[in-house]
């Protein structure tokens, strides 16, 4: 899996597995309790119904179907740049509270 990513990412199998281990330590694992048929692309409804499950407060993605969603059930869906600008701002998520709020990095991010 990690050459397939590697290859995808023109990364080299040990950045990928850097940045795989890194974001494992942000991660929190969830299984999704219902599916969802919101998008044509079956992976991005796997994405969804995950972000749906970990109550996530963002799905950041570069995938242009995710995006002209806008939201979903109050989840919002940003570009990396939008996300980062929110970071920057400080406006996309309290960081005052005890547990961060799990966020789900779509291909492409790496």
């Amino acid at each position: 899996m990690l050459r397939a990513l590697a290859l995808k990412f023109s990364r080299g199998p040990e950045e990928i597995s850097r940045t795989a281990v890194f974001l494992s330590d942000l991660a929190e694992h969830v299984a999704a309790r219902r599916q969802l048929a919101v998008l044509d692309d079956e992976p991005d409804n796997r994405i969804l119904e995950c972000a749906v499950a970990g109550q996530a407060d963002v799905i950041v993605t570069r995938d242009p179907a995710m995006l002209k969603l806008e939201t979903y059930q109050e989840i919002r869906i940003l570009s990396l740049r939008h996300f980062l600008d929110d970071i920057a701002d400080r406006s996309l998520v309290n960081w005052h509270e005890p547990h961060a709020p799990l966020i789900t990095f779509q291909r492409g991010l790496f």
